[in-house]
């Protein structure tokens, strides 16, 4: 139910131009109708289980004191004592069950929490460092492709034994149809995903032996997602280099000419943009996009 709340919250330009909102809305009453009878399950069986603990517990006592009556006339040696006694230590063993079936709802509703967190604990890391991986040294920017191929899906190979290579100082773009393969490249190049064959160097070292953060830290990525940080601009142009001064933030925007535009907000670099930089239009998001250049610029 939260999962599709957020969905539609995040979507709602989108539910709203193709005018969805009543479909959307039975298709909410659905999930909502569908939790709330899975609860009313839940505390039905919490309402069921308490009173059946309590009355086997009655039961149980009422039985002994029964049987006790005629132990004490059959056998002397059976006390009034003796009995009492008997009765607090199943009293003792009753209780501890009485307050699980009280808290019986509680219970499984953190069991469930459990189990997600243990799901997301449990998930094998992908990609993470070999065994044995050397510290990336300084990065002067010859990148060479070679034999390399990659697939997201073992059926559906995206890079066939892909090869080229470049120099430092180059500026290549990859031009193509909207197929997988150039943001594919990129991913490959800052090791987001292993190669299936082939090998990716830089300077002549194969990424795939080095560290990853030795590797990333001197990296510039800027992707098509146009991700900001709640906070203030100054806040997510020094995300990447927290010693950063004022002064190379400014330089920094300005090398990426978004100087001027945060200028014209009310609080310039201490403007707070909201989550996901909500106060910003698509364009401007666009271009503090670039943020991610600022931050290359800061690291070199």
């Amino acid at each position: 139910m939260n999962a599709y709340i957020h969905e539609s919250i995040a979507g709602m330009k989108i539910t709203q131009g193709f005018v969805r909102e009543d479909l959307n809305m039975n298709i909410l009453t659905d999930v909502c109708t569908s939790v709330k009878n899975s609860w009313f399950d839940a505390v039905a069986i919490m309402f069921l289980m308490w009173p059946s603990a309590e009355n086997i517990s009655a039961w149980t006592m009422s039985l002994l004191y029964s049987f006790s009556v005629y132990l004490m006339a059959a056998d002397p040696l059976v006390t009034l004592g003796t009995v009492i006694a008997f009765a607090g230590y199943v009293g003792r063993f009753w209780t501890p069950i009485n307050n699980i079936a009280n808290t019986y709802n509680t219970i499984v509703i953190n069991m469930s929490y459990m189990e997600r967190i243990f799901e997301t604990i449990d998930e094998p890391v992908l990609i993470k460092d070999v065994k044995g991986a050397t510290t990336m040294r300084p990065i002067a920017g010859n990148v060479e492709f070679k034999n390399v191929t990659f697939s997201y899906d073992a059926d559906m190979p995206i890079l066939k034994n892909v090869s080229f290579s470049c120099e430092a100082g180059d500026t290549i773009a990859l031009v193509g149809r909207l197929v997988p393969g150039k943001t594919t490249i990129i991913n490959l190049l800052s090791r987001f995903y292993d190669l299936d064959s082939g090998s990716v160097k830089i300077d002549g070292v194969d990424i795939h032996g080095v560290t990853l953060k030795s590797l990333r830290s001197q990296m510039g990525v800027m992707l098509q997602d146009s991700f900001v940080f709640s906070g203030t601009i100054m806040d997510n142009i020094r995300y990447s280099k927290l010693d950063a001064t004022d002064e190379e933030v400014i330089a920094a925007a300005k090398a990426v000419c978004a100087h001027d535009f945060i200028m014209e907000m009310e609080d310039g670099y201490n403007t707070e943009v909201n989550e996901r930089g909500s106060r910003l239009s698509l364009g401007e998001r666009q271009l503090y996009r670039l943020r991610v250049r600022c931050w290359q610029i800061l690291k070199f």
